[in-house]
């Protein structure tokens, strides 16, 4: 177990909703010493957007010198900087980068897949695959890009980090006897989950994330598109069934959601998943599915029966408190310390 305290630099988002800040807060409440870089806002505007697709690579070099200024004027002696993805660092910079912070364990938590290229998504790119060797530790959430990943790189250098909840967040809800909705899903929409959701046509379902203010949906949908942290508590709280559909990436192993809808109390079913079941076993402490006519069907058990299923939401609850990102935190240090 790690006694002493750290000096820690996060690189990333600093807005309130993003894993880095999650684990900003974290390591915080641990008593570690902690300075935040704040990168770049995830959410953009409209004309953002558009610069933001077609010239990256000028905002990229910004960022890295504007870094690269701050570690060298910076007086403060890190034990451990954290880069959050850092899709904007080529090998060059992040070397030049390390060289003025001698001494300074440098990881990379990467929330998404790196095998993933595309230089007009905000997945990965050709300069996260060449900085994975350059990095001291390189942390995924999926234990198939684990495999993937050692046998390119280092096995000493590839760890295993699942998601998990945010305790300032993600808090435990009191259970209603009678939600106002049969289902709930939180995310971003897309064809798939749109198509997906207007399957279900006889119970009532609210939806929230970016994108949906744009679509037009059934009148049994209504949507909440710019829900804030509270506003999605409360509509887990308000739902039977706390939908989770996990997108091709996260197949076989799980999401962000998998540990915050069950610690704040909801009823999740999930994409059956050989992760999502080993963290919360399936019938027991959530429900998964294996099809879309699966899904119906257990959409149909679960609203029909939500009064019989509060023994399986405690139990899922009680087993999510072992995933706090406070506890992930206690986890990186004791294995790189």
């Amino acid at each position: 177990m790690v006694n002493n305290k750290k000096n820690i630099l996060i690189i990333g988002s600093k807005e309130y909703f993003t894993l880095e800040n999650m684990y900003f807060r974290a390591f915080k409440t641990l008593g570690n010493k902690v300075d935040f870089f704040h990168t770049y806002n995830i959410r953009k505007k409209l004309i953002e957007r558009f610069f933001w697709k077609f010239f990256r690579f000028i905002f990229f070099y910004f960022y890295q010198e504007k870094l690269l200024n701050f570690l060298i004027n910076n007086k403060k002696k890190y034990d451990l900087i954290i880069v959050f993805k850092g899709i904007f660092m080529n090998k060059k910079k992040l070397i030049r980068c390390k060289n003025f912070t001698k001494n300074t364990i440098w990881i990379n938590i990467f929330s998404d897949d790196p095998f993933n290229i595309n230089y007009f998504s905000d997945i990965s790119n050709k300069d996260v695959i060449k900085t994975i060797k350059y990095y001291d530790y390189f942390l995924i959430w999926s234990k198939r890009i684990v495999n993937k990943l050692e046998k390119k790189n280092s096995k000493k250098k590839i760890i295993y980090l699942p998601f998990g909840y945010d305790e300032f967040i993600h808090k435990k809800n009191r259970i209603l006897k009678t939600p106002k909705y049969d289902l709930s899903f939180i995310g971003t929409a897309d064809d798939f989950r749109i198509s997906l959701l207007k399957k279900i046509k006889k119970y009532k379902i609210i939806v929230a994330g970016d994108g949906w203010n744009r679509i037009t949906m059934p009148s049994n949908i209504f949507t909440c598109p710019k829900a804030n942290a509270k506003q999605c508590s409360k509509i887990i709280q308000n739902s039977k069934i706390s939908l989770n559909i996990l997108r091709k990436q996260n197949y076989g192993s799980h999401n962000m959601k998998t540990f915050e809808i069950v610690s704040m109390n909801g009823l999740m079913l999930t994409n059956r998943s050989k992760e999502q079941n080993y963290f919360f076993p399936e019938n027991r402490s959530c429900f998964m599915y294996g099809s879309q006519n699966e899904m119906l069907k257990k959409i149909d058990f679960l609203v029909n029966n939500y009064n019989k299923m509060l023994k399986i939401i405690r139990k899922g609850n009680q087993l999510s408190r072992a995933h706090s990102y406070r506890n992930r935190a206690k986890y990186i240090l004791n294995e790189i310390f």
